[in-house]
């Protein structure tokens, strides 16, 4: 799930439109629920399963089609977008169809986004109540939004963001 530096500023200039008494300094990706490298493995080995089985019952090879397990996967593992606001973070999902943030899951205050464990190349990060699971660049870039933020009000120190350096 790489973003260009572009892309992300047009998403985050997308998810001002969802918080919009708030400045919007930060934006990263991620998938909720189960970890998203799992869950590939997961549906490509039952794809697999599934074409063998036919080939066995039928002797023609089938297999599935990109665009139905991209689907499916939207739908097992739903992305998210993690808006980091002056004001706060906001937890969005993303729209199937643009990849657009299009709807506010949560909202809540800098503090609550934390790290908590560390899997398969993968971050799975507590924002609110609900885990996300980012690539480490993305967890980069969302601790050094939330840090960015810390540090701009005076007084304040980061938040311990302890997984990644």
């Amino acid at each position: 799930m790489a973003m260009s530096d572009r892309t992300r500023r047009k998403h985050a200039k997308a998810a001002q439109k969802l918080v919009p008494d708030a400045r919007v300094t930060g934006y990263a990706i991620g998938r909720s629920g189960a970890n998203p490298v799992v869950v590939v493995l997961a549906m490509i080995g039952c794809s697999l399963a599934f074409s063998i089985a036919l080939v066995l019952a039928t002797g023609q090879f089938v297999i599935i089609g990109l665009l139905p397990m991209l689907i499916l996967q939207h739908f097992i593992s739903p992305p998210r977008a993690v808006v980091i606001a002056d004001q706060g973070v906001a937890l969005a999902t993303w729209s199937l169809l643009n990849g657009k943030s299009n709807k506010l899951v949560s909202v809540m205050g800098h503090g609550y986004v934390q790290p908590v464990e560390e899997a398969l190349g993968r971050v799975k990060v507590g924002v609110g109540g609900e885990a996300v699971w980012m690539a480490k660049k993305e967890e980069a870039i969302l601790r050094a939004a939330l840090t960015q933020h810390a540090t701009s009000i005076p007084g304040t120190t980061p938040p311990p963001m302890p997984f990644t350096g």
